[in-house]
């Protein structure tokens, strides 16, 4: 509701930075509840928003590594095997996989930067 709202009267955006706000590798096993709903229902919401002004946006989103566990080589590409160690890592893989295809299956019509 407090997002609709900020849209609602600030309908002239070009862009959104999409930064996940909850990110302790700890507290997501003690509250795995919380980071599901905050880092991938609230990503979820925010598309909604997005298509309900329009949709034809950009976003930047602040993808992290920590999708690829320990890896043995420095650095990180993407076609590494991803490993899933805590829910934090687990919802942040939902998450990128929601915005993968909430652009690719033109739920919104926009452009992505990750």
């Amino acid at each position: 509701a407090k997002l609709d709202f900020t849209c609602n009267n600030w309908l002239s955006f070009d862009a959104i930075k999409h930064f996940t706000s909850l990110k302790a590798v700890g507290e997501s096993v003690d509250k795995p509840h919380q980071y599901f709903n905050n880092n991938l229902i609230g990503t979820i919401n925010l598309y909604e928003i997005m298509a309900k002004y329009n949709g034809k946006k950009q976003m930047g989103f602040s993808s992290f590594a920590t999708v690829y566990g320990q890896p043995e080589k420095i650095p990180c590409v993407e076609d590494f095997e991803l490993k899933v160690m805590n829910p934090y890592v687990y919802f942040g893989m939902l998450l990128e996989m929601s915005i993968f295809f909430a652009f690719v299956y033109t739920i919104l019509n926009s452009n992505i930067c990750m």
